[in-house]
């Protein structure tokens, strides 16, 4: 069976879940069973919040400003590898770069990783993105 996972806090020795156990259509398949769980203290890793604004606005629009600069990306994969490459990489000697992947950044990280690109494109092709309409995604929201 697939694993769910889920965040919360403990306060007061219970556990205090950021999603409503109750409702959740992942948990109807277990009434009534055995179950098993672990708890581990939450990584300091991006935010679905940042996720949906990077994928979700970002991406897009970087697509956008490059197609009307003559530049064509294909993808929104191909885009997010564009800029990995230019913002999170780094240079090996006898290797070339190497692009590291974005998965294992931490908030702080993905949130000035955000920034470069927004501050790249504005920059270079005076190109505006859109702000986020959630809070979260950058550090001091």
């Amino acid at each position: 069976m697939k694993k769910t996972k889920y965040l919360g806090w403990v306060k007061n020795g219970q556990i205090i879940s950021d999603a409503c156990w109750e409702n959740d259509q992942a948990l109807r398949p277990l009434e009534g069973k055995r179950i098993e769980f672990d708890i581990a203290e939450a990584g300091n890793t991006r935010k679905d919040a940042q996720n949906r604004y990077y994928f979700g606005v970002v991406i897009p629009n970087a697509m956008r400003c490059f197609l009307e600069n003559g530049k064509i990306i294909l993808d929104k994969d191909e885009c997010h590898g564009v800029f990995a490459k230019a913002f999170w990489s780094r240079e090996v000697e006898g290797l070339g770069i190497i692009t590291k992947s974005t998965t294992k950044m931490s908030v702080e990280q993905f949130s000035g990783y955000i920034k470069k690109i927004i501050e790249f494109l504005l920059d270079t092709y005076n190109w505006t993105t859109p702000e986020p309409r959630e809070r979260g995604v950058f550090n001091g929201f």
